[in-house]
């Protein structure tokens, strides 16, 4: 019994933990989406911010290079 509770506990840790990560990870991809969305209704304007990992950082700073020519 003891077993299976812990096992349901590490199982939702687990998945907390999942979720969390995820999210935070993808959370520079969809302000970027949103951004790729902006330019193709025609607002030049939009940007992305330029922080978070290296690989990240240069995919918005390309992307707003782009956007700015």
């Amino acid at each position: 019994r003891r077993l299976v509770l812990a096992t349901a506990l590490i199982g939702m840790f687990a998945v907390a933990i999942t979720w969390f990560t995820t999210r935070h990870a993808l959370r520079p991809l969809r302000a970027l989406q949103t951004a790729v969305g902006a330019i193709a209704r025609g607002d030049l304007s939009a940007r992305v911010a330029t922080d978070g990992p290296d690989e990240m950082r240069e995919l918005a700073r390309s992307f707003n290079t782009m956007a700015a020519e």
